[in-house]
């Protein structure tokens, strides 16, 4: 069976972190230098440089060329670009990562759809055999969207949130509350802006 087991010290490290740096994401991006732009759990720090569009990471900064470094449509454009390209990278790759724990209860292996979604991480449509995923989510720890593919992967075999889709959910991801909270802390704090931009939303993974 494919391991996808964090040990339990560095999730909880993980959270803490992620929990915390989540308290200072409220407001929208100016695109200047030294701004804090979320991946994967981590907070990348805004380089502006002057060349052709392209953006890169390296754990640490996001460094994002510009022709017109003034141009803040344009930056907002290379990165959400950026951020749509890591999607369609990573996101597929858990999908195939969890598919052999599946494939022996006899899961087609599913199609993926990425979109922006104010009300869910994701979400399963077994008839269609189709899984969707919250582009948002690339801004959280690598652990936390297996936690998310997972879950969707269940409603597979288990369409509501019964008892045995939890037994199997405990079985396979014995961590999967705490992956959870993480995505559910966040969630609190997205809610808080997108009230503030008046839109209605509300809680992710009500389950």
């Amino acid at each position: 069976m494919l391991t996808i087991l964090s040990a339990r010290a560095s999730t909880l490290a993980a959270i803490d972190g992620y929990c915390e740096r989540a308290k200072y994401a409220l407001s929208e991006h100016n695109y200047v230098a030294g701004e804090s732009f979320k991946y994967l759990g981590k907070e990348l720090r805004l380089k502006l440089l002057q060349g052709k569009n392209s953006v890169a990471a390296d754990g640490v900064y996001l460094y994002l060329a510009v022709p017109d470094v003034e141009n803040a449509g344009n930056k907002a454009r290379q990165i959400a670009l950026w951020y749509d390209q890591q999607c369609r990278t990573l996101f597929p790759q858990l999908i195939e990562e969890l598919y052999p724990v599946f494939r022996k209860y006899g899961v087609p292996s599913p199609g993926l759809i990425l979109r922006d979604m104010s009300s869910r991480w994701g979400s399963c449509q077994p008839n269609r055999n189709m899984i969707t995923l919250n582009k948002k989510l690339i801004e959280a720890p690598r652990n936390c969207i297996e936690y998310v593919v997972m879950h969707e992967f269940l409603h597979f075999l288990h369409r509501n949130h019964s008892k045995k889709f939890y037994d199997l959910l405990s079985t396979l991801m014995p961590d999967w509350r705490e992956r959870k909270n993480v995505l559910e802390t966040a969630t609190t704090q997205w809610q808080m802006l997108v009230k503030k931009k008046t839109v209605i939303g509300h809680r992710m993974f009500k389950n």
